[in-house]
């Protein structure tokens, strides 16, 4: 048997040998490169986890905010039926943006 490039004659047992060489190598540089994009994918997964957390507070502040608002604007209207007042008069009976920006200073 001839070797493919070089046209000198190679026995069975050596293309075995040369061929289970070249597997072996092949396989360590996969396992490598699959390594190399576990270790990349890892790194992203933080990345975006940390991201995510480091935004966590703030959304947690506006959902906090949204439920306080969405909690007082029932209480009016729970407040405005206990009284009798029709549903618009309820909500036009909130603090105004002034007086609310008042309070804050």
């Amino acid at each position: 048997m001839s070797g493919p490039y070089c046209g000198q004659p190679v026995t069975h047992r050596k293309l075995e040998e040369i061929r289970e060489r070249v597997w072996h190598e092949e396989q360590t540089r996969l396992k490598a490169l699959e390594k190399q994009l576990r270790e990349h994918a890892a790194a992203e997964v933080r990345a975006q986890t940390q991201q995510l957390a480091t935004r966590a507070p703030s959304w947690r502040s506006k959902s906090v905010r949204l439920r306080e608002r969405m909690k007082a604007a029932r209480g009016r209207r729970q407040g405005a039926l206990r009284r009798g007042l029709p549903q618009g008069q309820a909500e036009s009976q909130r603090p105004s943006s002034s007086y609310r920006s008042r309070s804050r200073i």
